[in-house]
């Protein structure tokens, strides 16, 4: 884990977990169910009641899976039951998606000369999809 001390930071059950570039094997996990929460996250955008009110088992699986998998690029001994275990809130998860996102390759953070994002309809999330040229 030492390799990753620089990486950016989520904080899931209390503690904070590194979350390094992530490679194809966390990314064919986590960027369909990323795409899947676009409505969720639009929503969240909204208000807090309005993505609350949108978050049911399906949803909710997908937020733990992709923490898990970008979790585990850092620490890939962690277990699944390890993960199930933490007291994890769904304010975390919800928070964690953006840095996630942006490791997985599918969102980019603004430069930091530009102004910071304001949110992108298309993903409910602040930072800039990052383009195929």
């Amino acid at each position: 884990m030492v390799e990753f001390e620089d990486a950016p930071k989520v904080h899931l059950g209390g503690r904070e977990w590194p979350v390094p570039l992530l490679v194809v094997r966390q990314n064919r996990i986590i960027v369909p169910l990323i795409l899947s929460l676009v409505p969720l996250m639009a929503a969240f955008r909204v208000s807090r009641q309005a993505g609350l009110a949108k978050v049911g088992e399906k949803e909710y699986d997908a937020m733990s899976e992709i923490c898990y998998q970008a979790i585990r690029r850092a620490q890939p001994e962690f277990s699944r039951d390890q993960f199930n275990d933490l007291p994890v809130q769904i304010w975390e998860m919800v928070q964690a998606l953006e840095v996630i996102a942006e490791q997985s390759g599918l969102l980019k953070r603004d430069d930091p000369g530009e102004a910071p994002g304001v949110g992108n309809p298309q993903t409910g999330m602040d930072s800039s999809p990052t383009s195929a040229t």
